[in-house]
């Protein structure tokens, strides 16, 4: 791995390196690779020199230049707080049939280490597998080097996996790490993918409870801790709970509510339950943390929280930290990336539990993850997720439908194909090709065929005969909707795509009726249709999307209703290639002051994710667009994206398919 030095940075080591014992850099290159990215406050070496980033190997200097690192002559290294310590993917197999990792003694990585530190282990199961295992030894093989997972380990030495889990988190002891200096870490296992390793400093800890409540068998027991105990808990504090399981039986089951009557499970580890809505242990477990999120941290300091489950006995509740990052929990769930530009809440206070859970899932792996979708072929229907299924065994997590023929008598607009992918742990999205009245078209007459001259200017003002058909049009995909609700499916909305056009969005230059007169016209729009559908209706489970399609920021600012009106922004994109497509998502970022979820909402071409990822334009979800009349003899989905690219992307280890996904029931 490499990392460049800037010219700024390049200064500041020539002015810090004589006065300080460890030289803290100041970044200012965004080329940096993403392997260690924001991982090393720096490297000092004992001959005075430094460097911005590391590797066992080299370095790239600012003229190009290579440098290798002598890494006897390191004298200390110096880890961010939270850093990515290792990132690759790694197929263990079925016991060292693939391959296993290998950390060697004396790595300066695990120099670092102090005790109280956290190493989490983030991984993908072999979903044909029934069991799931990890392996800790030596480089010389000898098990069982840490103390700090043996009360965690099986008869064979091994630490097993509850079915769906995605992270692992160790706490080496002092011991531990005295013996890692020495020997090294050896890590192997059954069934797993591993593809990165985190490092968590060492926070103070705080217990707020702590005793003996033997939670039963019968779910009649509970743990109930007052508000007055949570007021140190913020956005981002990690919250443990340590327990010893009743050997007699077969599982055990951790269900973390709120205390406020309404028995509802924590948001915070929404994307970790199972169909019960409870935390599954894996045997010998005997501790399990999560990560509070802002809206669960407002509510317990509030009402307080209760602990329910079957076959465990609580000894106590430790939180600490506070970073402002949610989701994943130690043992399974999301992959906790970082959420700190993202909001807690969705603009609709009334939103319902599964659309909250959709959110916070989202959130949870926003930075580390990125959803896989497709569109539905037309309109309403399951094609293109089944195409991509049958060329890589694996469905999109993600299948976006179309309102576009919702005024037509014969359009079936069933619940039953969105029902097929929540009830699969799929993610369901809608967005409107909106033909208004009874007219054939949507586009203005200069942005394609079929055209129409409805004026969205009189469709804003109230009393006017277009304003009466927009509103029996909404009235129309209220019913859908309303249907999807009492199915209890969230659904991720997004309306009035592309509203700018083709670049400044003023008149003509609009693809579409709804933008055809400028931004302020379709901003109002949108308000009239939030209103109606949320206030009018009652429908609280969507989550809004706004999509960008200008890549001028000044006209993104324009055109945007505002973060308090939407929940995640997206863009729609046509590369030609694969290539990352950071510049536009950095522009959506500076117009939203970096606090929204950014999804690439449409696409053709899909960008590779490595690449992607590599350059920090790390996208929520893709949805690639639909071909029309696609059968399972097509080699290639219209876009270029083959069968072998769609296999690529399905595999890659950045990206979720639905197959991967957790019930957000």
């Amino acid at each position: 791995m490499k990392k460049y030095i800037s010219a700024i940075a390049a200064l500041l080591l020539l002015a810090s390196a004589v006065t300080a014992n460890v030289t803290y850099i100041t970044r200012s290159d965004n080329a940096f690779n993403a392997f260690v990215e924001d991982s090393v406050k720096c490297i000092q070496f004992t001959d005075g020199s430094a460097a911005d980033g590391y590797n066992t190997q080299q370095i790239v200097n600012n003229d190009g230049t290579v440098s290798n690192i002598d890494m006897s002559k390191i004298e200390e290294l110096v880890l961010s707080d939270n850093a990515t310590i290792w990132k690759g993917s790694v197929n263990f197999g079925n016991w060292l049939a693939n391959g296993y990792l290998q950390i060697p003694a004396g790595d300066p990585l695990m120099s670092t280490l102090k005790a109280g530190d956290v190493l989490t282990f983030n991984f993908t199961e072999d979903s044909s597998a029934s069991w799931w295992q990890f392996k800790f030894t030596d480089s010389n093989g000898s098990d069982n080097v840490m103390a700090c997972v043996s009360s965690n380990v099986n008869t064979y030495n091994c630490v097993d996996m509850s079915k769906g889990a995605t992270t692992f988190s160790i706490k080496p002891t002092a011991a531990d790490i005295t013996y890692l200096k020495a020997n090294g870490m050896f890590i192997k296992g059954c069934n797993l993918t591993l593809t990165s390793i985190e490092h968590a400093a060492a926070q103070t800890e705080t217990t707020v409870w702590s005793g003996s409540t033997d939670l039963g068998t019968a779910w009649s027991s509970m743990l109930t801790i007052p508000a007055s105990s949570l007021q140190d808990v913020v956005s981002g504090t990690k919250m443990t709970v340590n327990f010893t399981e009743n050997s007699s039986c077969t599982y055990w089951q951790l269900q973390p509510l709120y205390n406020d009557n309404s028995w509802t499970t924590l948001s915070s580890v929404s994307s970790l339950v199972n169909q019960y809505n409870c935390i599954d242990m894996s045997q010998n477990a005997t501790s399990y943390t999560f990560t509070i999120n802002e809206s669960d941290a407002t509510s317990l300091k509030t009402y307080g929280m209760i602990f329910k489950g079957y076959g465990l006995t609580l000894t106590s509740v430790v939180i600490s930290g506070g970073s402002g990052t949610g989701g994943g929990g130690t043992g399974g769930g999301g992959t906790g990336g970082d959420t700190t530009t993202t909001k807690s809440d969705l603009c609709d206070a009334k939103a319902t539990q599964q659309a909250v859970n959709v959110y916070n899932y989202l959130k949870s792996v926003y930075g580390s993850k990125e959803l896989s979708g497709v569109m539905a072929n037309v309109d309403n229907n399951n094609t293109m997720s089944n195409w991509v299924y049958a060329k890589t065994g694996k469905h999109p997590a993600l299948t976006c439908y179309d309102f576009i023929n919702i005024g037509y008598s014969w359009a079936n607009y069933t619940i039953s194909y969105a029902q097929d992918q929540w009830n699969n742990n799929g993610l369901v999205a809608f967005m409107w090709h909106w033909r208004p009245g009874s007219e054939d078209g949507f586009y203005t007459p200069s942005g394609g065929s079929p055209s129409t001259e409805f004026d969205v200017r009189q469709a804003v003002t109230k009393g006017t005969s277009q304003y009466n058909t927009i509103i029996s049009d909404i009235d129309k995909i209220a019913v859908v909707l309303k249907n999807l609700q009492s199915a209890n499916i969230p659904v991720i909305w997004r309306p009035l795509h592309e509203a700018a056009g083709n670049s400044s969005g003023s008149n003509n230059n609009a693809w579409f009726w709804w933008g055809r007169y400028g931004a302020s016209y379709t901003k109002q729009l949108y308000d009239i249709m939030y209103d109606r559908l949320v206030n009018y209706h009652g429908i609280h489970n969507l989550i809004w999307v706004w999509t960008f399609n200008d890549s001028d920021t000044g006209t993104m600012t324009n055109w945007y209703p505002g973060n308090d009106k939407v929940d995640i922004v997206g863009t729609d994109l046509y590369p030609t290639g694969t290539d990352s497509q950071k510049s536009v998502f950095d522009k959506i970022n500076t117009v939203t002051g970096g606090k929204k979820i950014i999804a690439l909402a449409e696409c053709g071409r899909i960008p590779d994710p490595d690449k992607c990822f590599s350059s920090g334009d790390k996208w929520s979800w893709f949805m690639e667009w639909y071909k029309y009349g696609i059968t399972t003899s097509d080699s290639s989905d219209g876009f270029a994206n083959t069968a072998d690219y769609w296999s690529q992307i399905m595999n890659n280890s950045h990206i979720v398919t639905r197959e991967a996904m957790k019930s957000l029931k």
